[in-house]
């Protein structure tokens, strides 16, 4: 009886296994990389967007790299950035200085009319959009997805009771947090321009010490 049993434990096994043998392997999933380069203000919290957004998109890869607008303008507008994330529609209007140099980045960088600015969490943080940046290989539902998380990102407040999250980052800059107020979001998204609409979202707002009663008067 024993020599049996373990035949039929054998043929059991055997015939559990041959539809796995036979199954041909899967093919590896395509792996879909966006490229965002962001001033050094906003790099902390990109990144925590980017690492939550990738744990639930594995087939995404959200690649987040600093260096201030002038680099994120330049990598934009020559096709190594797929997002430029400035602190604010200002810095793509007024004039920086890169070598003692005066430039102008819708001027010098951009041409004008080649670029759209879409502005996010009441005029604090602004998304560049490149018209001939390579949207093509990213699909609508991908890049949708990631700008939705600038609205759905929270973290754990400490002081609850006043809405005020701080955050240090590794240059140890404070970025001072407001409570997330959400509000009515309008996207119309095409693979050559985003447009994007939001109501009250993300305030903050690059500060060494928050002084009392400051955000009284924001809510």
């Amino acid at each position: 009886m024993g020599k049996g049993f373990r035949l039929f434990v054998r043929v059991a096994v055997t015939l559990l296994c041959a539809p796995c043998a036979a199954a041909p392997p899967e093919a590896a999933k395509k792996i879909t990389t966006v490229r965002i380069r962001s001033t050094d203000s906003c790099v902390y919290l990109l990144s925590r967007i980017a690492n939550r957004y990738k744990r639930d998109h594995p087939e995404i890869d959200v690649q987040v790299r600093g260096g201030g607008p002038i680099i994120a303008a330049t990598d934009l507008a020559h096709g190594k950035a797929d997002l430029a994330v400035l602190s604010g529609p200002k810095d793509i209007r007024q004039h920086l200085y890169l070598k003692g140099r005066k430039i102008s980045l819708l001027k010098d960088v951009f041409k004008e009319g080649e670029v759209q600015t879409h502005t996010i969490a009441r005029r604090v943080m602004a998304v560049v959009v490149h018209p001939k940046s390579p949207f093509n290989e990213i699909s609508d539902a991908t890049v949708r997805g990631i700008l939705q998380s600038f609205r759905s990102t929270r973290n754990p407040n400490p002081l609850k009771r006043q809405g005020i999250h701080y955050l240090r980052d590794r240059l140890g800059c404070t970025l001072e947090m407001g409570r997330c107020i959400l509000g009515e979001q309008r996207i119309s998204l095409s693979p050559a321009s985003i447009r994007i609409s939001f109501g009250s979202c993300w305030r903050f707002i690059p500060t060494p010490r928050p002084r009392p009663g400051r955000w009284a008067r924001s809510f």
